[in-house]
């Protein structure tokens, strides 16, 4: 390789900004939620970064875009902070895995997806969508926010 090559990534699945313009974007840590949480919230564009720390300039391809991050537990706080950093960008970080997640699902550091397998097999505590909408999960329905999502989440 040329010595003055470096490794530039994108986010997982950012080739299909395009295709669906008018979703808003459900950003995560892992390639594998988006692949689970697309199937089973087709209503978001799903998309990850690669890990905790990939929260980067790479998320610069989301202007005009909202953009909810649903992350691993534990990485609210950080992501909030970073967000923080693209303050031309539509960034809510979800805080629904700190609310919800069980002492188990605590200790194992579960994701979004995992609460998704567990729920989908029927042992997790997410029971179907009305369960999630009281449980404060941010949905986006018509192009407008819930009115249930908490402002001080938000990044701007």
């Amino acid at each position: 390789m040329p010595e003055d090559w470096t490794l530039s990534q994108c986010l997982f699945g950012q080739h299909l900004l395009p295709l669906c313009p008018e979703l808003p974007v459900a950003l995560v840590e892992a390639e594998k939620t988006t692949v689970i949480c697309s199937a089973v919230f087709p209503e978001f564009l799903w998309l990850a970064t690669g890990g905790l720390g990939q929260f980067n300039n790479r998320v610069k391809v989301l202007p005009g875009r909202q953009v909810i991050t649903f992350l691993d537990l534990g990485a609210c706080d950080r992501w909030r902070k970073k967000a923080k950093d693209y303050p031309l960008l539509d960034i809510t970080v979800s805080d629904y895995l700190e609310k919800n997640a069980t002492p188990q699902q605590r200790e194992m550091g579960a994701d979004l997806a995992d609460l998704v397998v567990e729920e989908r097999m029927g042992e997790g505590e997410l029971r179907n969508e009305s369960a999630v909408e009281k449980d404060n999960m941010i949905i986006i329905q018509n192009g407008t926010r819930d009115p249930l999502i908490d402002k001080s989440s938000r990044s701007q």
